[in-house]
């Protein structure tokens, strides 16, 4: 997705979890995890959502095309996650 859009990435994190049915039905088939995916959407309603965002990954500063393009932007993501 990333090779040839010369897009700037921005490395964003929403802690949360979805409920155990929902992991349960995504490890039936994933497509039972799709159908049940808007009453996770639901059931948060009214409910209050971070986002973390880290330092933007400027087009040109990886190669887009590689796996360690996409291994350094997870990677990113992780340490957001690992702020709590």
């Amino acid at each position: 997705l990333l090779g040839g859009s010369g897009a700037t990435v921005v490395p964003a994190f929403l802690p949360g979890r979805n409920s155990g049915l929902f992991q349960a039905l995504g490890a039936i088939h994933p497509l039972l995890r799709t159908a049940w995916l808007g009453r996770e959407l639901l059931r948060r309603r009214g409910s209050t959502v971070s986002i973390r965002l880290g330092q933007p990954r400027l087009p040109g500063t990886f190669d887009a095309d590689s796996g360690a393009a996409t291994e350094a932007i997870r990677e990113a993501v992780m340490a957001l996650r690992r702020l709590d």
